[in-house]
C-alpha cells in the first residue's frame, strides 16, 4: 500500500512539474531558446577555462610544448562537441515529447531522463577528463617505479636477494624521472581544474539518483498510519511483572509501546526498489589523489 501510494504522488508531483515547465515556457521553441543560450555559455566558459591554462594560470610557468599540446587538443575537443549539439538541435523536439510524455508518469521518470541528458551534454567533459586522468596516472605512476632507482639496489626476483642496477639503466632511468617530474606540473594543473568539474557533476548526478530513489520508497502511507493510528506500527512489547506469587507463578502485563517514526519508516522500506550505493569517501579522495577514475555515486 506504501509503495502505491508514493507511486501516486510521484505522478503527482511529475504532472505539476510538467505544468510548471508549460506555465514558463509556453512553446518548445523558448525551452529550445533559453537551453542553447545556457550550452553556448557553458562552452565559452570551457573554452575561456582552457585559454586561460594555455597561458601562465595563477601566474605558473608550465612548460610551453606540453601546455600547447593539451590545450589546443581539448579546445578541439570541445568545438568537434559544440558542432554535435548544433547538428542535434533537430533532435531537441524528439526529447522534448518525449519528455512530456514519459513525465506524466511520475517526478521520478523525469529525473531519470534529466540523468541521460546530463550525461549527454557533458560528455565533453567527460573526455577531456579522462584523458587528463590517464595522463596524471601515467605519469604518477611512472615516478613511483622510477624513484625505486635512488634507493640504488634493484630487487631480484629470488627471496632476500638484490642486484645493482647497470650504468645504463640509472642513466636512461634518471632522464626519465627528471623530464616526467618537470611536466608533472603542467598535467597537474589541468587534471586538477577537470577533476573538481567531474566531481561537481557526479556529485549532481548523485543526488539526481538519490532524489529518485526517495521518491520512489515515498512513505506515505506509513507516515499516515504512524500519525492516525500509531499501534499498528508497534514494533517493542514491554512486560511488567504485576503479580509474583508463592507457587511461582508470575502474571504479566504486555504492552505495545510504538516506534519512533524514523525506526517506523526503515521498517517498512520495500526491498523491491535498489538502494544506492554508501559513498566511501575514503575511496573517493584515493582515487581522486592516484589519477583513477570517478564513477557515478
Amino acid at each position: 500500500m506504501n509503495y502505491l501510494l508514493s507511486c501516486l504522488f510521484d505522478a503527482i508531483l511529475g504532472t505539476m512539474c510538467l505544468h510548471m515547465l508549460v506555465a514558463m515556457f509556453t512553446s518548445s521553441e523558448k525551452l529550445f531558446y533559453f537551453l542553447s543560450n545556457i550550452s553556448y555559455y557553458i562552452i565559452k566558459a570551457l573554452q575561456g577555462t582552457l585559454q586561460w591554462l594555455m597561458g601562465s594560470p595563477a601566474g605558473l610557468k608550465l612548460n610551453d610544448p606540453l601546455n600547447s599540446l593539451l590545450g589546443t587538443c581539448f579546445l578541439y575537443l570541445v568545438n568537434i562537441w559544440w558542432s554535435f549539439l548544433v547538428i542535434c538541435r533537430p533532435l531537441l523536439e524528439i526529447v522534448y515529447n518525449l519528455y512530456m510524455f514519459i513525465g506524466k508518469f511520475g517526478l521520478s521518470f523525469q529525473i531519470a531522463i534529466l540523468e541521460d541528458v546530463l550525461a549527454l551534454v557533458t560528455f565533453h567533459v567527460y573526455c577531456i577528463y579522462v584523458y587528463a586522468a590517464w595522463l596524471y596516472n601515467l605519469q604518477w605512476k611512472s615516478l613511483t617505479i622510477l624513484a625505486k632507482l635512488f634507493v640504488g639496489r634493484s630487487c631480484n626476483p629470488q627471496p632476500g636477494r638484490t642486484t645493482p642496477y647497470t650504468t645504463q639503466q640509472l642513466y636512461v632511468g634518471t632522464i626519465s624521472f627528471a623530464i616526467l617530474l618537470f611536466l608533472l606540473p603542467t598535467t597537474l594543473i589541468y587534471y586538477v581544474v577537470f577533476v573538481v568539474m567531474r566531481i561537481l557533476l557526479v556529485m549532481i548526478r548523485g543526488l539526481l539518483i538519490r532524489s529518485r530513489y526517495t521518491l520512489q520508497i515515498l512513505p506515505v502511507y506509513t507516515t499516515l498510519i504512524w500519525f492516525l493510528k500509531p499501534s499498528l506500527t508497534a514494533g517493542i512489547v514491554k512486560l511488567e511483572i504485576l503479580d509474583k506469587s508463592k507457587s511461582n507463578t508470575v502474571v504479566l502485563n504486555a504492552t505495545l509501546v510504538n516506534d519512533s517514526w524514523w525506526a517506523t519508516i526503515k521498517n517498512y522500506i520495500p526491498e523491491s526498489v535498489e538502494k544506492p550505493l554508501t559513498v566511501s569517501w575514503i575511496s573517493l579522495i584515493e582515487r581522486v589523489c592516484s589519477g583513477k577514475l570517478l564513477y557515478p555515486i
